[in-house]
């Protein structure tokens, strides 16, 4: 086994290999190629239809919850309508140009989670890992630009800072507030992301890092949200906002536990087998880490495997289980897989 398995996760790493520019342009042009046919095509998806045509009432002055109504979180159409406004009203291909440059930035990021905790070598082969699961499914799902594949930039963004603070055992107050602001902006887009605050929380406490840093993350990650409701109080939209919250619920919970867990059975199957490259080296470390890994032992396993079923938990809100809906467990998926593949490189040479 090389030097670099063996060296403790809390010791400070030099960035090097994934994170240079030679490997943005490369993760750049991966998805350029996996992601073409989203330049050249109409809305993927009815989806996609929603958010255009929401995005344009926006910049209209209309207000969300009232003029827009959805019993999502605004975020996915305040970014169509930033790009409408640059780029002209339902310039579709604008907004795939976009998706491409949000999934090769979090592709990016992947790696340098990655790179925190198990070195270069791993951070490379988990943004490469990224890029391919990110497009391996029906087109409609996974060729969109819908709200699960913009939100991972935030929410790996944030994990990443997360990683920094790990490694180093402590953060500054800045990165904290920071930390906490890209998983409030992750909430604006997808309310599930919510739930990476869990592997933060987990690194936030066994790091001890004090009451006030967490207080500094938990007040920043509720910004967001105190700026969305400012807006909608202003725009007198506070009734609309409750209703919406009111179908949400029953949106969540109409479906009987049969049909759930029929979904949760058939769904799962179906991602694990079109992503069996990756469950099988995750499959490896989660269950032989603890034995095989000292880098895994001394808590990256800890940090990734809380944040992996924080991911499985966000899927599973409201029992559909769509397919899109797993794209946000693909970042920790990535990067366990990536541990996996080069301790059996290492292994092999």
């Amino acid at each position: 086994m090389s030097p670099e398995s063996n060296q403790p996760c809390t010791s400070p790493r030099p960035i090097r290999t994934a994170a240079g520019p030679a490997v943005l342009l490369w993760l750049v042009a991966l998805t350029c190629l996996l992601r073409f046919p989203a330049l050249v095509s109409p809305p993927f998806c009815i989806d996609e239809s929603y958010y255009a045509a929401g995005a344009v009432e926006l910049n209209s002055g209309g207000a969300f919850y009232r003029d827009v109504v959805d019993h999502k979180s605004p975020g996915i159409y305040f970014i169509y309508a930033a790009i409408y406004r640059v780029a002209g009203a339902y310039n579709q291909t604008a907004v795939h140009v976009t998706l491409l440059l949000v999934a090769a930035l979090t592709a990016y990021f992947v790696g340098l989670v990655a790179q925190e905790f198990f070195g270069a070598r791993a951070g490379l082969w988990a943004g490469t890992l990224y890029a391919l699961a990110s497009v391996i499914g029906p087109a409609n799902d996974f060729q969109a630009a819908n709200s699960e594949l913009f939100m991972n930039l935030p929410v790996v963004a944030a994990l990443w800072l997360c990683a920094r603070l790990w490694v180093r055992q402590g953060t500054s107050r800045v990165e904290a507030a920071g930390l906490g602001l890209l998983v409030g902006v992750a909430i604006l887009i997808r309310a599930q992301a919510a739930l990476a605050l869990l592997p933060i929380g987990v690194a936030l406490w066994r790091r001890k890092v004090g009451w006030m840093t967490m207080a500094t993350v938990g007040a920043a990650a509720l910004l967001p949200s105190l700026a969305l409701v400012a807006w909608l109080w202003r725009a007198d939209a506070i009734a609309d906002l409750r209703t919406s919250m009111a179908y949400a619920s029953y949106y969540t919970n109409c479906l009987p536990f049969e049909v759930k867990l029929a979904n949760a059975s058939l769904k799962t199957l179906f991602f694990v087998a079109i992503n069996v490259g990756l469950m099988i080296p995750v499959a490896m470390l989660v269950t032989r880490g603890r034995r095989r890994d000292p880098i895994w032992q001394q808590g990256a396993g800890c940090l990734l495997v809380s944040w992996l079923l924080a991911s499985f938990i966000a899927v599973g809100a409201g029992g559909r289980f769509y397919p899109h809906y797993f794209i946000q467990a693909l970042p920790p998926l990535a990067v366990i897989a990536a541990r996996q593949l080069t301790l059996w490189r290492q292994e092999v040479a």
